[in-house]
């Protein structure tokens, strides 16, 4: 029995030893998550000692014991002590764990949820903020981009989200609205098609309109708008440098979307 409980207690130190590191990797994780920096996530190195081998002292101890039939007692309070502390380490692992994976997934739905690329191939003919209205012969503040190419063209939506408004607009002639969540709202006016009705959900490159010159246009392009927090925002500091399409893009989303996780 009391050999028994030379190997139990050794048990416990080395689960405790454990313990201890993952605590380590705990701890970095939750420093790498805060710093946002992808180059310390590569460079960063985790403790990676688990794979260790052999009797340890104690272990060498209790077989030299048997063999010789001298076997010291064990402090039980001292096994039930660390058997607690083991458990209360568990528990709070558990938590732990649980908090960074919440918060793993809640960086991914906010990447997915905010706008990224360009939402059709094109030229962009009339840019964010004050301009000469071409229709209307005034100076006035334009509140989106707009991007021209060739009638049905195909129109992508720039982020997760959903179709909260398909229909006509004063104006904006056929419009797609989307609300994309984490305060991000974006719009696509002028369509010549919706192909996407009120209320479906949608993800990140996927194709929801054709390009057209419906309402008040001089010609065929998309008005594209970008609304933060109830507010537009400029558009273009949300382009890449390069239009991709539906396959390239998706492609370049779970690129990026591994190196952000």
């Amino acid at each position: 029995m009391q050999v028994r409980l030379v190997f139990f207690a050794d048990k416990l130190r080395r689960t405790k030893n454990l313990f201890e590191k993952i605590q380590l990797n705990d701890d970095k994780m939750r420093s790498l998550l805060a710093m946002n920096s992808r180059k310390s996530i590569i460079e960063g190195s985790l403790v990676e000692n688990f794979g260790e081998g052999g009797p340890t002292p104690a272990q060498e101890n209790a077989f030299a014991a048997i063999l010789s039939g001298n076997v010291s007692k064990t402090d039980l309070s001292v096994i039930s002590k660390n058997a607690s502390l083991i458990n209360e380490q568990f528990q709070f692992m558990q938590k732990s764990y649980s908090e960074i994976m919440s918060h793993i997934r809640q960086q991914r739905l906010l990447y997915m949820a905010t706008p990224a690329g360009w939402p059709c191939e094109g030229t962009i003919t009339s840019p964010y903020g004050f301009r000469f209205n071409p229709f209307f012969q005034n100076r006035d503040f334009h509140s989106g981009i707009d991007i021209a190419n060739a009638r049905n063209t195909p129109i992508y939506s720039t982020a997760n989200g959903r179709v909260i408004f398909s229909g006509w607009q004063s104006g904006y002639g056929n419009i797609v609205v989307i609300d994309n969540g984490y305060n991000y709202m974006t719009e696509y006016g002028h369509l010549e098609k919706r192909l996407v009705q009120t209320g479906t959900y949608v993800t990140r490159g996927q194709l929801i309109a054709k390009m057209g010159s419906s309402g008040s246009a001089t010609g065929t392009h998309v008005h594209y708008e970008i609304h933060y927090k109830n507010k537009t925002v400029n558009p273009a500091t949300y382009l890449t440098d390069h239009f991709y399409d539906r396959y390239e893009r998706s492609a370049y989303d779970q690129k990026k979307f591994k190196k952000s996780a």
